[in-house]
């Protein structure tokens, strides 16, 4: 059973939660460095590990791979410039 605060993240209802977006594109760059996938056909992988629709995995992937994923990640954890 999941927890109230997951379900509430992962309700398909509502966009996408801030959170859950950190989570998954954290996955989705651990996968991709791994190199043993192709990132456009991850989706079904999405959809089991994160217990998200395929609405919802979609707009994930979407999103990754257009920067937007990572653009939102780094509003969160923003670079050190050296």
């Amino acid at each position: 059973m999941m927890p109230d605060t997951y379900k509430a993240m992962t309700d398909s209802t509502k966009p996408l939660h801030p959170f859950l977006k950190l989570h998954v594109y954290n996955w989705l760059m651990q996968l991709r460095d791994t190199g043993e996938v192709n990132m456009f056909g991850v989706r079904d992988d999405l959809q089991h590990e994160w217990s998200i629709t395929k609405e919802q995995a979609t707009k994930h992937l979407s999103m990754f791979h257009s920067g937007e994923l990572e653009k939102h990640y780094q509003e969160y954890y923003p670079q050190k410039e050296s």
